[in-house]
C-alpha cells in the first residue's frame, strides 16, 4: 500500500508538470511564430495559423484563441505579448 501511494505521489505531479510544460511550450512556439509573421507583414496583431479564407481556418483560429486565452492574457499583462489579429478583410484589393 505504501509503495502504491509513493508512486501516486510522484506520478501525478510529474504528469501535471509535463502537461503544463507542453501547454506553455506550444503556446510560445505558435505565438512567437505568429509574431514573426506579423512583423513580416507590418501587423500589430497576430494569428496562430496562416490566415486563409475558409470556415475551417476561422474555427481552428478561434479554438486556439480560447484554448490559449489564459497564457495570452499573462503574456500581455507582463508586456511581452501582442493583441490577437482581427478577421482579415477578404476580397479587398
Amino acid at each position: 500500500m505504501n509503495r502504491l501511494r509513493t508512486i501516486r505521489v510522484l506520478f501525478i505531479p510529474s504528469l501535471l508538470a509535463i502537461l503544463l510544460a507542453s501547454y506553455v511550450g506550444s503556446y510560445l512556439v505558435l505565438s512567437r511564430r505568429g509574431y514573426a509573421e506579423a512583423d513580416e507583414y507590418h501587423m500589430i496583431g497576430f494569428y496562430y495559423f496562416l490566415p486563409e479564407n475558409s470556415d475551417e481556418w476561422r474555427s481552428k483560429e478561434r479554438a486556439f484563441e480560447l484554448f490559449y486565452w489564459p497564457l495570452h492574457a499573462i503574456d500581455q499583462a507582463i508586456g511581452a505579448g501582442r493583441p490577437l489579429g482581427a478577421e482579415p478583410m477578404w476580397g479587398l484589393e
